[in-house]
């Protein structure tokens, strides 16, 4: 699966406060990565964690295992190319809600706006491809 974003696209986690976490308590909650996740937190407040989501998909390795990268909430604004991987990747959003969903790729709690402005020959800028069979967008714009 490849999935192109146009440059000017705006990546970013639906729940944009960090206090949110106070009211996010309970088994639906999700306000910490997995374990073994590459992290992208852009206040560089979470001990390893990368700054923007370009630098996260670039060090995740090629293996056929399944890779997590969990987003902490902010604004991304950054072009994301991801190439083919040998192993399923998770793209994954703090939320105080979450579900499980197996067997697919799957989205979770992200925005992704095309920013380009309004185009009057050609069409429209694409923000997001997705090539492949079952992939999920669940809570996102």
């Amino acid at each position: 699966m490849r999935i192109f974003a146009h440059p000017l696209v705006v990546l970013a986690s639906l729940v944009a406060s960090a206090a949110a976490e106070y009211s996010c308590i309970g088994p639906d909650a999700r306000t910490r990565p997995p374990a073994g996740a590459i992290v992208v937190d852009p206040t560089g407040a979470y001990s390893g964690s990368f700054r923007n989501v370009s630098e996260a998909v670039g060090n995740v390795p090629n293996t056929t295992d399944e890779h997590t990268i969990f987003l902490f909430p902010g604004i991304y604004r950054e072009q994301v190319l991801i190439s083919k991987l040998n192993g399923p990747l998770v793209l994954q959003g703090y939320t105080c809600n979450t579900t499980s969903y197996a067997a697919n790729t799957v989205y979770n709690n992200l925005n992704v706006a095309n920013t380009a402005g309004k185009f009057t020959k050609n069409g429209q800028a694409v923000a997001t491809i997705v090539e492949g069979n079952n992939s999920g967008f669940y809570a996102c714009n």
